[in-house]
């Protein structure tokens, strides 16, 4: 009983002194999945892109009422999770003129708390641009944070949308 008891002494010693998670202070994002959803006629008419994400100071997302600049309609930083759509047009990669009209605004995230480190997932839907016949597409993605921090660019994998 004495050894049992040690035991679970030092395990709770050992789990206090657990550090936080230290990340940087800009949002650091990396690409995990894309998926295609087809519609009532069977075209892909959706694309659900996660991305894992990190932010060493947990100021990401913002509240509907956050309209007021930097975050004001119209401002680079009103959607603050950005997408722009590329499509291979006759073997050329050709950015989508609608393409900055992806994307979205993502919730308020920052955690209570002394430690505000984030660290998670984040599943955005957009509506695929769908204007002619695709052929080979993918989706260059980036956020930025309310200190206007911009995170790095991922590139999805490459994929092609059913428009028939």
């Amino acid at each position: 009983m004495k050894y049992f008891l040690s035991f679970l002494l030092v395990l709770a010693v050992f789990n206090g002194c657990k550090k936080d998670e230290v990340y940087p202070i800009e949002p650091v994002i990396s690409f995990k999945s894309v998926a295609l959803l087809g519609g009532s006629n069977s075209k892909d008419s959706m694309a659900v892109i996660t991305v894992n994400f990190t932010d060493g100071d947990g100021d990401i997302g913002l509240n509907p009422d956050d309209t007021l600049a930097p975050f004001n309609p119209g401002s680079p930083y009103y959607r603050n999770y950005q997408m722009e759509f590329y499509e291979k047009i006759n073997g050329v990669w050709t950015l989508n003129p609608i393409s900055p009209t992806l994307g979205g605004r993502l919730p308020y995230l920052t955690p209570k708390g002394s430690n505000k480190a984030l660290k998670g997932e984040i599943k955005m839907d957009s509506n695929l641009p769908i204007h002619k016949t695709l052929d080979t597409c993918y989706v260059n993605i980036f956020i930025y944070d309310r200190a206007l921090h911009k995170s790095n660019v991922v590139k999805t994998s490459e994929f092609i949308i059913t428009t028939n």
